[in-house]
C-alpha cells in the first residue's frame, strides 16, 4: 500500500476540525476521497501497524460521520471494518462500544447483544465498566430490571474502584431507574442520593443537577410534592 502518512494525517486534521463545526457533509468528502484512494480494504491482509492504525482512523471517522448524517446501514458497516483493522484492543473496543450505543438507538437489541458480546472481553477497567453499563442498559430496555440491577452494580464496582466518579454518577442513575421500576422507590431515591452526594463532594455540578432533578421528579411521582419543593428550594452548588 503506497500512502502519504503526512498528507493523510494532514487531511484526518482537517477533517476533525470541520466535523468540530458542524460542516458534516464536507468532513464526509474529504472522507470519502480518502477511502477511495486508499483502495479495496481486506481486513486479513498483512497491514504495517502504522497502515492499519491510519484505514481505522478513516473508517472510524466516516463511522460517526455517516451516524450524523442519518446513514445508518453506511455507518455500521464502516463500524464492523475499523472494529476488524485494529490490532489495538481499546481501539476495538471503542468501535464496538458505540456500535452497541447505535444499534440500541435504533431499538435493533440482537445486535446489541452481539457487539457487546464482541468487546466484553475488554482489558481496560474503564472499557469493562462501559460495556457493563451499556449491558446493563440493553437490559433494562428489555424491560429486564433485576438482571440489568445486578450488572449495573458491577459497572459501578468497576467506575468505583479506577476512581471514574462521573461515570460511576451516571451508572448509580441508570441504576435507580431499574429499582424504580420493579417498584422499589425507596432503594431508588437513596441510590439517587448517593449519586448526588458524589456529584456534590466532587464538585461536578453538571451532574449534581442531573441527580437533583431526577430525584425531583421521582418524589412529585410518588406524590410527595411537599418534599420535591423543599429539595427544589434548598438546592445548593455543590462547593457551597
Amino acid at each position: 500500500m503506497n500512502i502519504n502518512f503526512e498528507e493523510y494525517i494532514d487531511q484526518i486534521r482537517q477533517v476533525q476540525q470541520l466535523d468540530i463545526e458542524g460542516r458534516v457533509v464536507d468532513a464526509f468528502n474529504i472522507l470519502n476521497k480518502m477511502k477511495n484512494n486508499l483502495g479495496v480494504i481486506n481486513t486479513s491482509n498483512s497491514y504495517s501497524d502504522d497502515e492499519r492504525q491510519l484505514i481505522f482512523n478513516v473508517y472510524y471517522l466516516l463511522f460517526e460521520v455517516q451516524w450524523k448524517l442519518f446513514k445508518s446501514e453506511e455507518c455500521f458497516n464502516y463500524g464492523e471494518i475499523a472494529a476488524e483493522i485494529i490490532s489495538d484492543y481499546s481501539q476495538k473496543v471503542k468501535v464496538y462500544y458505540n456500535l452497541t450505543i447505535y444499534s440500541m438507538q435504533l431499538n435493533k437489541l440482537e445486535s446489541s447483544h452481539q457487539y457487546i458480546q464482541l468487546a466484553e472481553a475488554c482489558k481496560s477497567p474503564i472499557d469493562k465498566a462501559l460495556i457493563l453499563q451499556s449491558k446493563a442498559r440493553l437490559l433494562q430496555k428489555e424491560h429486564n430490571y433485576e438482571d440489568a440491577i445486578s450488572v449495573f452494580c458491577e459497572a459501578a464496582y468497576e467506575a468505583e474502584g479506577i476512581n471514574q466518579t462521573r461515570l460511576l454518577v451516571r451508572i448509580i442513575l441508570d441504576m435507580a431507574e431499574s429499582w424504580e421500576q420493579i417498584g422499589k422507590h425507596e432503594i431508588a431515591l437513596n441510590e439517587i442520593e448517593r449519586a448526588t452526594k458524589i456529584a456534590k463532594d466532587t464538585h461536578d455540578f453538571n451532574f449534581y443537577l442531573r441527580a437533583v432533578v431526577k430525584k425531583v421528579k421521582l418524589l412529585y411521582r410518588l406524590g410527595k410534592d411537599a418534599d420535591a419543593k423543599q429539595l427544589l428550594l434548598t438546592l445548593q452548588y455543590p462547593n457551597d
